[in-house]
């Protein structure tokens, strides 16, 4: 009996003290104003996306994003074909924040003041 009442309330404390998801989207939610669309390009499974309060809209290329764009999320692994981009440069995104590594993918939130 006292393992049945014992053993939920300690899997809810361990689980709190060990959660990544939310504070990844709980950091973009900061940054974010909720009323401006999140473009995430080419995120693979980010499930922290499900969390973040504004639109998200998935695109598969940097070609992809619209010029009116304001904030949009990228993997490292996009970051240097970004940067060369000659119509991202006169723009001059700015970075705002590096998530943490979940599942081993990482991401970068730019902003860009038009």
């Amino acid at each position: 009996m006292a393992a049945m009442i014992i053993f939920p309330l300690r899997s809810v404390t361990y689980l709190k003290r060990h959660e990544r998801i939310k504070p990844i989207a709980a950091q973009i939610n900061a940054l974010l104003p909720s009323d401006q669309r999140l473009y995430a390009i080419d995120p693979d499974f980010q499930p922290y996306l499900f969390y973040v309060r504004a639109p998200v809209t998935y695109l598969t290329g940097l070609d992809e994003l619209p010029a009116d764009a304001h904030y949009f999320l990228i993997q490292p692994r996009h970051q240097l074909k970004f940067e060369r981009d000659p119509r991202w440069a006169v723009l001059r995104p700015k970075l705002l924040a590096h998530s943490p590594s979940y599942r081993s993918k990482e991401s970068l939130l730019f902003a860009i003041n038009h």
